[in-house]
């Protein structure tokens, strides 16, 4: 599908503007650990405990960078990893009280900076938001 000069600026303005916020978001909700230890710590905290397969395959990486990610975390007492009953070759991790807390943490830190940048606009209603966060969701869905 083809589009306009137009689109194809919009879309580019959109891509750009939800990559910066998306910064900003993470920089002011200074978990202490990478992106990629937070999608993780996210994961499990959404779907549960889980075998480090099923991670790797959540996140979209290589069982082998999961494995090391989750293997910082444990050394940080963000997460529990334990044998898995069913296949001793594989482990479930599990997100773990701290890791609970970091993203707890880490959340109401990027609400409340997000929250503070809305109110700086003055001129968006709750509606408005509410409009726009369901597009961005719709966006961001998986297919």
């Amino acid at each position: 599908m083809a589009l306009s000069t137009t689109d194809a600026e919009a879309v580019a303005r959109l891509r750009l503007a939800v990559v910066r916020l998306a910064r900003q978001i993470r920089q002011n909700a200074r978990p202490g650990v990478t992106p990629s230890q937070l999608s993780a710590l996210s994961t499990l905290d959404r779907h549960g405990s889980m075998r480090l397969a099923d991670l790797a395959d959540h996140e979209g990486i290589a069982r082998s960078t999961i494995t090391r990610i989750v293997q910082q975390l444990e050394d940080r007492g963000l997460v529990t990893r334990q044998p898995d009953p069913s296949d001793g070759r594989s482990a479930i991790a599990a997100l773990s009280p701290a890791g609970r807390d970091l993203l707890v943490d880490a959340r109401g830190r990027a609400e409340m900076f997000l929250a503070k940048r809305v109110a700086e606009l003055g001129d968006l209603t709750a509606d408005r938001i509410a409009d726009t966060a369901a597009v961005l969701e719709r966006l961001a869905a998986r297919p």
